[in-house]
């Protein structure tokens, strides 16, 4: 009998450990990038990203994003602004904000977002916090978000 409590806990507890996080795997490639080096040795860049998404809800679709960033003469980010629309398979909508942690590479980044507008079934999501690693492979954008759903 104790062997069945434990193994009802373990069942239980994994299920609501998937229930408390959402998860959300974008893949894209910049479509379009402009900067301006400036005599200092600094750059601000402007860029538009785009591609597709899929998350653990069994939503997936596709996503732009456009965004600028500043970096220092070290080429280590200043400043950013990030903002993003995932439009979902049923054409329910989710719009996120992003920033990145100050000083990281070009390359590889890790940040978070958040979801400040929302239609259809997003919309019980505004508020919602993720952290996302971002890290480009050949021109692809590679950036798996992990979001702590509310209890």
């Amino acid at each position: 009998m104790k062997l069945l409590v434990v193994l009802f806990y373990i069942i239980i507890g994994n299920f609501s450990l998937y229930a408390i996080e959402l998860e959300i795997e974008v893949i894209g490639k910049t479509t379009r990038q402009n900067s301006i080096d400036l005599p200092s040795g600094k750059k601000y860049v402007s860029f538009r990203h785009e591609g597709g998404f899929k998350s653990t809800l069994a939503k997936y679709g596709s996503y732009f994003c456009e965004g600028s960033i500043y970096y220092n003469k070290k080429n280590l980010l200043e400043s950013m602004n990030l903002f993003c629309e995932l439009t979902d398979q049923n054409g329910d909508k989710q719009y996120t904000t992003g920033k990145r942690r100050l000083g990281s590479e070009v390359d590889i980044a890790l940040g978070q977002t958040v979801i400040f507008d929302a239609s259809g079934f997003w919309k019980k999501y505004i508020g919602l916090e993720c952290t996302y690693v971002i890290e480009y492979v050949n021109d692809i954008l590679f950036s798996p978000q992990k979001c702590k759903m509310p209890n």
